[in-house]
């Protein structure tokens, strides 16, 4: 095989990647064979070991959420509830209690596992 060929080989294939790469997600959506993956954990990519007998939850703020006002100390969350980080777009926070809380943010919560 000369180089020529070499060269022409490798470009084929490298232009048939390129296509079958960027085409097959819509293609496959198209033909109805895509399917969403479910959502597992969550935002802030924290686990717990079942020995701590907790759970974490994420809470996504709206507006309704702001009805006595926007400091985390404001919010009214159950006892025994703690906030351990508040994720604004791509920051993420460690919160205190005078915090100034926005609708979008999202909240991590730990409390005790009810049985």
């Amino acid at each position: 095989m000369t180089v020529l060929t070499l060269v022409v080989v490798f470009v084929i294939t490298l232009l048939s990647l390129s296509f079958q790469g960027t085409t097959i997600t819509a293609c496959a959506r198209w033909l109805g064979l895509a399917t969403e993956v479910p959502k597992t954990g969550n935002d802030f990519g924290i686990e717990l070991p079942d020995e701590l007998e907790s759970q974490l939850s994420e809470i996504t703020l709206t507006d309704e959420d702001f009805n006595k006002g926007h400091r985390l100390a404001d919010m009214n969350f159950p006892k025994g509830v703690l906030v351990m980080m508040v994720k604004r777009g791509r920051s993420f926070i460690v919160p205190n209690g005078q915090l100034e809380l926005q609708p979008g943010d999202i909240l991590l919560t730990i409390a005790r596992q009810t049985e």
